[in-house]
């Protein structure tokens, strides 16, 4: 469902590399302590910033290749209810 492969995103004071599996049907959450890369992953999932190397797959389709109207049609799948216990 969603797959980083080898993503590198460098900045003057930080480098994030990364490789991640989420497959159907798993919840999964990212746990760190402050500056380790968190936020950083996952604004790169959404295509708010862009990896210097490396792939992003999600639903088997790299972000370049997802259009306009699947991502509004899919921005429920990353968003968590109000409700959610977590």
């Amino acid at each position: 469902m969603l797959k980083l492969d080898k993503v590198r995103k460098h900045y003057e004071d930080f480098e994030l590399e990364c490789s991640l599996e989420v497959k159907k049907g798993c919840v999964t959450g990212l746990i760190g302590k402050n500056g380790a890369g968190k936020s950083t992953t996952f604004k790169l999932i959404l295509g708010l910033i862009y990896p210097d190397a490396g792939t992003i797959r999600i639903m088997g389709k790299t972000s370049d290749a997802i259009g306009k109207h699947e991502k509004k049609r899919s921005e429920s799948f990353w968003q968590i209810p109000d409700s959610a216990v977590i």
